[in-house]
């Protein structure tokens, strides 16, 4: 009986001790448990084409970030107290891995980036009896293909002239008339103008 007394001891020590530097290991060189998050996991490119995510993280830690092929597209940076701002130059999914200070301890925070989206839904002041109500606008990177293609034979010049990759941007709306009297939009000439001509 002393004997199995003696050999569950042991194998309790062991248990206690493999857990304790599994607790201790999981955790960066000042002890602190590791915690590692981005303030979004989806994000917007903006107008100027690019997208930025913020990692919150333990002091020291650093990071790099990968692309949907698991490529490095920004090689190991580090933080600045624990923060860091990220810029995105592209839409996709990626992958932002952050390693505590001692390398012990890693994680992987996914963020998707969608193209430039907004839907104003207001209607537009306007000179005479049409008015326009703006209810979307998408700006993205596009990249020359049968897919892309112009179903309009009038651009097909211009498309032509496209660089491999180009952006384009899509305004829906919607036009109604004030006026009791009808428009024929195959005999109006429909020329929206910004705000600033």
């Amino acid at each position: 009986m002393k004997k199995h007394w003696k050999w569950l001891v042991l194998i309790l020590v062991i248990i206690v001790a493999i857990v304790a530097g599994m607790i201790f290991y999981r955790r960066d060189s000042n002890g602190k448990p590791f915690k590692a998050s981005l303030n979004h996991s989806k994000v917007m490119m903006t107008p100027d084409w690019y997208a930025k995510v913020t990692l919150t993280a333990n002091k020291g830690t650093t990071y790099e970030v990968k692309n949907s092929k698991n490529k490095v597209i920004q090689g190991k940076s580090e933080t600045k107290n624990g923060k860091a701002e990220i810029r995105l130059n592209g839409t996709g999914n990626y992958t932002v891995i952050a390693k505590s200070d001692n390398g012990h301890v890693s994680k992987k925070l996914p963020v998707k980036v969608n193209h430039y989206k907004v839907a104003p839904n207001k209607w537009t002041s306007s000179v005479g009896p049409l008015w326009f109500k703006i209810t979307s606008v998408e700006y993205q990177k596009m990249k020359k293909s049968e897919a892309n293609k112009p179903d309009n034979s009038g651009i097909d010049e211009a498309y032509k002239e496209l660089n491999n990759h180009y952006y384009q941007v899509k305004v829906n709306y919607l036009v109604k008339n004030s006026s009791k009297k009808a428009v024929n939009p195959q005999y109006t000439i429909w020329m929206p103008e910004a705000d600033n001509g």
